[in-house]
């Protein structure tokens, strides 16, 4: 119960049409309200990801 519904079936879609094999979704992405991080905050989550794409070889985003 800690995401709303709407956001759930918003990121199974893909899944369910055949579009993706897995969906990830971003606090940082999308035109909804967003929260606000601080400084800090942004500048893990960017040294975790980073990482986390080096090793895995995968390309996932942290904001823009």
């Amino acid at each position: 119960m800690e995401y709303d519904r709407a956001s759930t079936l918003f990121l199974l879609a893909p899944i369910l049409e055949g579009k993706a094999d897995v969906v990830y979704g971003s606090r940082f992405l999308g035109g909804g309200a967003h929260r606000v991080h601080l400084f800090w905050h942004r500048v893990a989550n960017s040294l975790l990801t980073t990482l986390s794409n080096m090793m895995t070889n995968l390309n996932l985003t942290t904001w823009r």
